[in-house]
């Protein structure tokens, strides 16, 4: 038996794989914050991005929230639809949905250890000169709430508007991030 050894693979042009996904940035941090933003993203080099994060609240029982920026101004109009769909660690299913001027990315997590959020948003903005089909996302989720009950399932999200987007943030309804662990990736266009 022989084996195949490869050490990079790459397009025909000398593109790296994973071709067309490219690490913008990560981090790691024990310190508390209020939100996590990310602004001025590439949206002329990147059509779209991938959030990978794990973070725990400084306060038990909050929720994460999601909204588009547009420089640094966070669009808060009641135009978001958003759905989560899910089930507890008994097998009981939960379906959360609405509209309003933010997007419910997890519900009510605990703050104790191994507790908080876990979770990926798939994230596609509305960018100048696009079709007007961007400012949508989807993921999925796991999280422990504040008495160590699993929930995990899967979410998707528009936002109605035609409001052209560089950025995001994420943020509880109450208190800071007491510690976050992340990495953004941008889709080439």
């Amino acid at each position: 038996m022989s084996t195949l050894k490869v050490n990079t693979i790459t397009e025909v042009d000398g593109t790296a794989f994973p071709f067309g996904l490219t690490k913008l940035q990560e981090a790691n941090s024990t310190s508390a914050v209020s939100d996590l933003q990310f602004q001025s993203l590439d949206v002329t080099t990147f059509r779209a991005f991938k959030f990978i994060c794990s973070l725990k609240p400084v306060d038990d029982e909050v929720v994460l929230y999601f909204n588009w920026l547009a420089g640094s101004s966070s669009q808060t109009s009641t135009a978001y639809n958003y759905i989560l769909d899910g089930a507890n660690g008994a097998g009981n299913a939960f379906r959360l949905a609405n509209q309003e001027n933010k997007v419910l990315i997890c519900d009510n997590m605990g703050n104790q250890s191994l507790e908080g959020c876990r979770f990926e948003l798939n994230l596609v903005p509305q960018v100048s000169g696009d079709v007007t089909l961007g400012n949508f996302g989807y993921g999925h989720f796991t999280y422990f709430d504040k008495n160590s009950s699993h929930r995990a399932g899967l979410n998707a999200f528009t936002y109605a508007v035609s409001t052209n987007i560089d950025g995001f943030k994420v943020y509880h309804n109450s208190g800071n991030v007491a510690a976050y662990n992340y990495v953004l990736y941008g889709v080439k266009r």
